[in-house]
């Protein structure tokens, strides 16, 4: 989406290629034609070389722009298009063989002087070769994909024991993502931070670093916050490793867009060259907000061979300030990052520029942009990665950029799924990171409970908000039996209570039904004879609320034709306003959530102001999806359940098999990620139904049943 729009800015039309899943994606729409690959798996589709050759030929496309991912670093590509004369928006192929290859990479900076990570990065790939080499290099070491990226492909490994898995387990990864298995390894250094530097070269010889980024807070091996230019190096070290990067660029010929990457050592300030993305990063964004120029736009000239319009005293010069991006994903922190999946039901981001808007004003020397390929409506699926949009901030100093990252993060409203909102306003929180004080790369995971707050329940008025639409929902569906009445007769005309009666329910709501251990309330709700009058009590709270039909049916809206305000609730066309009573003396509260309410799958989400996405159900829906093991008295052991919708690429027990606590059970693959389920206890598998590796599956299948010892088989 945005090269379509910053192709239109420059007159050039555009055309998007997509799988079948994502036929009204944002940057099909942003698109002047748009054609389909084949079904979502990126193996059909956006890894069709061939394909999508033959489509940019069929349509007189004269560059094709490859993104961030899939076929981005893949000089057999880029030659395909080279051979159809269509220009491939990055660097040439023999510059991509060279930098592109993790291994290749290496052996060149280490033929230039530049300081690498030691390791092993041979051809021979044999798993019994590879551990030999891995026992040389000596624990931890850490296995990457030669041709990955974004942590894909990539596993830390601590000893020898996990070796073989890990590495079977990253090639079927890398393979799935990049076509491509082949792993180099490299000593793990534990205090080390990421730092890298953008250049950015033209066909002329010339070539420029844009100063540097730190990527140092990482979860699973893939960056959450970046920021330009990297707080707390000394001048020299910034000096030496912008010269450093160029060196590497030039020394291959490169053109257009690249990042070579960097491991600072925290300790002795020492730095070794990790590898090269030979294509524009995720994180771009904020070195366009501390230089002024737009990355995005000087590919596509240097693609038409154009020189480059800065020399490297002028981006010194004109860079000022600092940016800040953070990621927002679909995830569940609390769950070891586990992606989640499913629609946007309700989305509102701060009223500022995003990716459809380029110039991004200045207030008070702050700068605040958004980067999202979805819109609400959308959903996040199993095939691909669960960002969802990029906030980015620029300020005069570092201070001021962390705290507009947090003002703007608090009004990002996102509803219908999961998301690490809070986790990175935990991380801006955090003391270590406001001084940027020691940082390394394992900051999330020394410091995740104090990063993450626990369950705990939102405020009263969500609460009950969230009861009294479970309570309409029952209205509207003349549901008189679930959950229980107490034995006041309840009778309904049309969609409202009859006026001669009364109405008293009590509702359990659990606090993220997928969340393990998740906070849980008990409500009543009392309605007075009016129909209108509300009353919701809580053990240490009451929430009068005054309940009256609206004449709209946009979930979105706060307020109707009559002009009243309040919280609107539409359920299958039947839509209520929920509002303070008349006599707002009366209540404890004030319900200030306008137009974050929707109902689906027996679920309210609610978006609630300083607290975040609110998911609130009664215990029918399945809990603890979360955790993929629960007890399972009835079964007299352990259930290991799906703890996302995804495949399963490997299973490796069958009925009966006798396991011990850690062993792996299963593998799942979902967005271009493996995740292992392992046995919770020693015992005795028991498959309830045949698994098959390539199978699909759904949050909460059970998968199989661990049976203790002492159980019978």
């Amino acid at each position: 989406s945005t090269q379509s729009t910053w192709a239109r800015d420059m007159g050039i039309l555009t055309v998007a290629v997509h799988c079948e899943a994502e036929e009204r994606a944002l940057h099909v729409k942003l698109a002047d034609e748009a054609y389909c690959l084949g079904p979502p798996p990126a193996s059909t589709s956006y890894l069709k070389e061939d394909k999508i050759v033959s489509v940019a030929k069929s349509v007189g496309a004269q560059a094709i722009h490859p993104g961030y991912g899939f076929l981005s670093e893949n000089y057999s590509f880029a030659d395909k298009c080279s051979a159809a004369g269509i220009e491939f928006v990055g660097p040439p192929s023999q510059a991509m063989r060279a930098m592109g290859s993790k291994r290749e990479a290496k052996l060149i900076m280490q033929k230039a002087g530049v300081p690498t990570v030691p390791g092993y990065e041979g051809k021979g790939q044999d798993p019994q070769y590879l551990l030999d080499e891995a026992c040389k290099i000596g624990f931890p070491v850490l296995i990457k994909a030669t041709m990955g990226g974004g942590g894909r492909g990539m596993r830390v490994v601590d000893s020898k024991d996990a070796f073989l898995e890990a590495l079977a387990s990253a090639k079927r990864e890398s393979l799935a993502a990049f076509s491509d298995e082949t792993v180099i390894l490299e000593k793990y250094l534990r205090r080390s931070r990421h730092v890298e530097v953008q250049v950015m070269a033209d066909k002329h010889g010339n070539c420029v670093h844009l100063l540097e980024r730190d990527c140092t807070v990482q979860r699973r091996h893939q960056k959450v916050i970046e920021e330009a230019p990297a707080p707390g190096l000394p001048a020299e070290t910034r000096s030496q490793l912008g010269r450093d990067a160029v060196a590497a660029a030039l020394a291959v010929g490169y053109v257009g867009a690249g990042t070579v990457e960097f491991l600072v050592d925290v300790d002795s300030g020492r730095y070794h060259f990790m590898e090269m993305n030979t294509r524009l990063q995720v994180e771009h964004p904020v070195t366009e907000m501390v230089t002024g120029l737009d990355l995005v736009r000087m590919q596509l000239e240097v693609a038409a061979g154009l020189p480059l319009p800065v020399n490297q005293e002028d981006i010194v010069a004109r860079s000022k300030g600092h940016a800040i991006e953070a990621r927002v994903y679909a995830e569940r922190p609390s769950a070891g990052f586990l992606p989640a999946t499913g629609a946007i039901r309700w989305m509102d981001l701060p009223a500022v520029p995003n990716v459809l808007q380029r110039d991004v004003p200045e207030t008070g020397g702050v700068k605040v942009r958004i980067d999202t390929g979805v819109l609400q409506g959308d959903s996040i699926s199993v095939h691909y990665d669960s960002m969802i949009a990029k906030l980015i901030v620029g300020g005069p100093t570092r201070e001021a950029a962390v705290v507009a990252m947090a003002s703007a993060l608090s009004a990002i409203r996102i509803v219908g799924l999961p998301t690490n909102l809070l986790f990175i306003q935990g991380i801006l929180a955090h003391r270590k990171f406001a001084q940027f004080d020691g940082m390394t790369t394992g900051f999330i995971a020394e410091n995740f409970a104090q990063l993450l707050p626990p369950p705990s329940l939102p405020p009263p008025p969500a609460v009950a908000l969230a009861a009294v639409t479970v309570a309409l929902c029952d209205v509207v569906a003349g549901d008189t039996t679930r959950p229980p009445l107490s034995a006041t007769s309840l009778r309904f005309s049309g969609r409202f209570f009859r006026t001669n009666d009364a109405y008293r329910r009590v509702v359990r709501l659990l606090v993220d039904p997928q969340q393990k251990d998740g906070a849980a309330v008990t409500v009543t709700l009392s309605v007075g004879p009016s129909g209108e009058d509300w009353t919701v009590s809580a053990p240490g709270w009451t929430q009068r609320l005054r309940v009256v039909p609206a004449d709209v049916t946009a979930s979105s809206s706060a307020g109707d034709a009559a002009g009243r305000a309040g919280d609107l609730v539409v359920i299958q066309g039947e839509a209520w306003f929920l509002a303070d009573p008349a006599d707002s003396s009366s209540a404890t509260h004030r319900v200030t959530f306008h137009g974050g309410v929707t109902v689906a799958d027996g679920s309210v989400f609610l978006a609630v102001p300083q607290w975040g996405p609110v998911h609130l159900s009664q215990p029918a829906v399945p809990p603890s999806f979360g955790d993929p093991v629960a007890v399972d008295s009835d079964a007299g052991g352990a259930v290991v359940s799906s703890p996302m919708s995804g495949k399963l690429v490997a299973v490796k027990v069958a009925d009966g098999d006798l396991v011990r606590a850690g062993d792996v059970l299963i593998v799942m693959e979902a967005m271009k990620m493996e995740t292992r389920l392992v046995a919770p206890l020693d015992g005795t598998v028991k498959l309830p139904k045949p698994l098959r590796a390539g199978q699909m599956t759904s949050t909460g299948d059970i998968l199989a049943i661990v049976q203790p010892k002492t159980a019978s088989p």
